[in-house]
């Protein structure tokens, strides 16, 4: 189901004969707007290619898509999957930047360019996919994500986007990671005078999967504030009927801990933040994104727009520079 060419922008899930994708919900959502105006045309700043070291010496090589809305950018950050890498997600991270968004994309330990690790006093090591260990995996979420954070930190204590805001997307083995990462975000402690983490507000996870090696996308789940309190998209190609069957198990999970969907419209856009979006294909993860007529990256901009954009009065910028200036 295709919406008509040059319409409003809506976000909307595609029918189904069976009961959780036949709740079809549309919602009706202003169109989104680039972030300079045809007649005011501005090239876009151009990505920055950057290695950000994690605290275990990984070498982290992320493109930074730099926001155009100052202290009212929303950041986003793109998580690949098993055997991926950063480049997947170029054109969504390109079609999130013309709107105004910041978007940051890392390749996670041992994929892509990141396969070298440097500890002072030692010889450089590398760091192979085939050869990564359990701790490995927690360390995707636990240091990897965390650093490019960091460095988003960074931009909004220079005003340029606002942490306040931020948005993850995960793809398969990457919504695992996603979903855990942002227990983590939300379990920091606060300092006196200082907060800390609790600024992840909003994930989009394509083709969910319930497990990878060691890693559960259940005990994340188990978190109040992500089954209850953050919006989800929930995205998969629904001709692959294992994909189709995590994502609905999935939904259903989260559907249990959130309120019924207003009848009323106006109600209904203000209200709803889960959202399952069916698309019909059997492609999944990062190949949901670049694949003719799925609209996947409109699907994702509208939802950013419709739960993250339209609250940023809520969540204003604060300057959020640490007791040790970090």
């Amino acid at each position: 189901m295709n919406p008509p060419a040059k319409t409003p922008i809506s976000l909307w899930v595609v029918k189904l004969p069976i009961a959780v994708f036949a709740l079809a919900i549309l919602v009706s959502v202003a169109s989104v707007q680039p972030a300079f105006a045809d007649d005011e045309a501005k090239e876009l700043p151009k990505p920055v290619e950057m290695t950000l070291p994690t605290k275990d010496g990984v070498q982290l090589k992320c493109t930074f898509f730099p926001g155009t809305n100052g202290k009212q950018t929303v950041p986003v950050m793109l998580i690949h999957g098993w055997k991926g890498r950063r480049g997947e997600f170029l054109p969504l991270a390109q079609h999130l930047q013309k709107l105004g968004h910041a978007v940051m994309i890392p390749d996670l330990r041992g994929h892509g360019e990141s396969t070298v690790r440097k500890i002072p006093g030692r010889p450089k090591q590398d760091v192979d996919v085939e050869g990564l260990t359990s701790n490995d995996f927690a360390m995707m979420y636990g240091i990897d994500i965390e650093t490019t954070k960091r460095y988003l930190m960074k931009q909004n204590n220079e005003g340029e986007l606002n942490i306040e805001l931020l948005c993850i997307v995960g793809a398969d083995l990457g919504s695992i990671l996603a979903l855990n990462w942002c227990v983590q975000d939300w379990s920091w402690r606060d300092l006196p005078a200082y907060k800390q983490g609790k600024d992840v507000k909003a994930f989009v996870l394509l083709s969910p999967q319930q497990s990878f090696r060691t890693l559960r996308i259940q005990s994340a789940l188990n978190h109040p504030i992500v089954r209850r309190d953050l919006s989800a998209m929930i995205m998969v190609g629904i001709n692959d009927s294992k994909a189709k069957q995590n994502a609905t198990r999935l939904h259903a999970s989260l559907k249990r801990f959130h309120a019924p969907v207003p009848r009323d419209p106006e109600l209904r856009r203000k209200k709803q933040k889960l959202f399952l979006v069916g698309l019909q294909t059997s492609l999944q993860g990062t190949k949901l994104l670049n694949a003719r007529g799925l609209d996947a990256a409109d699907r994702i901009s509208q939802f950013i727009d419709l739960r993250v954009v339209r609250f940023q009065e809520d969540l204003p910028w604060q300057d959020r520079t640490g007791p040790r200036g970090g």
